[in-house]
C-alpha cells in the first residue's frame, strides 16, 4: 500500500508539475510529498523527476516510468471501485468541472439529487470560466458548453444549450429593436470571449447558417458578467435560454429577433483519454442527461417557433 501511495504521488506530481499541489490532494506536507517520491527514486535506482526551485519536470526515464504507473494506478483505482461499487454502492471524491453560470443555473442543482442516491460519495465541483486542463487539475470530468476545442479528450453529448438574443426594455426603448440579424450591426453586441465564435453570432437560415459579425464596447470572459451588463441596458447580447429564460419570464429581458433561431450550442461531458470511463463518472453523466432531456432549455425543444 505505501508502494501504491508513491506511485500515485509521483502520478500526481508529473500531472500537476508542483510538488505542493499533489500534496495538497493527499493532505500532505510539502516535505513529506517530497520524501515519498525520493523513497521510490531510490527504490527503483533512477531519478524519476529534475526539481528547481521553480518547477517539478520528468527525467527521460521518469517520463517513461509515469506512463506505467499511470496506468497501473488507474487500473487498481478501478478494480477497487468496482469492488466497492458491488458491495455498497458508489463511493469516494468524485472532481467534476464546470462553467461558472452553467455549474450554477444546471449542474449544482442536479448534484444535490445524486448525492442522495449515493451517500457513500463526495464531489468536488470546480466553477470556472476560464480553460481548465483537466489532467493537471486532477478533474474526472468536466461539462462543456459549445464548440469543442481539445484534443485528447473523450467526449459524450448530454444536451443541447438553445439561444436567444436578448436586450433590457430600456435599451430597446432608446435604440430601437433589431428586425433581421443583420441589424444586429448597427446595435452595440455585448461579446462572451468564451466561445470559438466570439463577436460572430451564426443563425439558422433555412438549410443555411447565416454568421453576423457584431461589435460593441465590451467584451467579457464570464457569462455571469455579461448578463449583468445587459440587465443594466449596456447593450444586445446572444444568450443561451438556460440563463436568459427567467429574466425574459420577469420581463426585466426582451427576446429579439423572435422569427431568428441563433445556432444552439452543444453540451458535452469529457473526460480524459488517460482515464477510463468510472462507474462513478458514468452514473453522473447518466444522471445529469437524464435530467436535461427533462429540461427544455437543455434539451434542444425549449423555444417556441413563431410562425409569420
Amino acid at each position: 500500500m505505501d508502494r501504491l501511495a508513491a506511485l500515485e504521488l509521483f502520478v500526481r506530481v508529473v500531472e500537476s508539475g508542483s510538488f505542493s499541489a499533489a500534496a495538497r490532494e493527499r493532505r500532505l506536507s510539502q516535505p513529506a510529498a517530497s520524501k515519498q517520491v525520493a523513497a521510490l527514486e531510490r527504490s527503483l535506482g533512477v531519478r524519476l523527476l529534475h526539481r528547481t526551485t521553480r518547477k517539478v519536470t520528468p527525467t527521460d526515464e521518469g517520463l517513461a516510468y509515469y506512463d506505467r504507473a499511470r496506468e497501473a494506478v488507474q487500473s487498481l483505482r478501478e478494480a477497487a471501485a468496482a469492488v466497492r461499487t458491488r458491495e455498497a454502492g458508489l463511493g469516494g471524491t468524485l472532481h467534476v468541472a464546470t462553467s461558472v453560470g452553467f455549474g450554477r443555473v444546471s449542474v449544482a442543482p442536479r448534484v444535490a439529487a445524486f448525492l442522495a442516491a449515493h451517500p457513500r460519495l463526495s464531489i468536488d465541483l470546480h466553477m470556472a470560466d476560464a480553460y481548465v486542463d483537466l489532467v493537471r487539475e486532477g478533474i474526472d470530468v468536466a461539462i462543456r458548453v459549445g464548440e469543442l476545442r481539445d484534443d485528447g479528450l473523450i467526449a459524450r453529448r448530454i444536451g443541447q444549450s438553445e439561444r436567444v438574443v436578448v436586450a433590457a426594455p430600456d435599451y430597446v426603448a432608446r435604440h430601437g429593436e433589431p428586425n433581421e440579424p443583420a441589424d444586429l450591426a448597427r446595435h452595440n453586441c455585448i461579446v462572451y470571449t468564451g466561445l470559438a465564435t466570439v463577436d460572430r453570432w451564426p443563425f439558422e437560415a433555412g438549410e443555411e447558417v447565416e454568421t453576423v459579425a457584431v461589435r460593441g464596447n465590451l467584451r467579457c470572459t464570464s457569462g455571469e458578467g455579461v448578463l449583468g451588463a445587459v440587465l443594466a441596458s449596456a447593450g444586445i447580447t446572444c444568450a443561451p435560454l438556460w440563463q436568459v429564460g427567467p429574466e425574459i419570464a420577469a420581463r426585466r429581458l426582451k427576446r429579439l429577433l423572435p422569427r431568428h433561431r441563433p445556432l444552439p450550442l452543444p453540451i458535452h461531458a469529457v473526460w480524459p483519454t488517460s482515464r477510463r470511463l468510472s462507474p462513478r463518472v458514468k452514473a453522473f453523466v447518466d444522471h445529469l442527461e437524464s435530467g436535461f432531456q427533462r429540461c427544455p432549455w437543455v434539451a434542444g425543444f425549449g423555444l417556441p417557433r413563431v410562425k409569420g
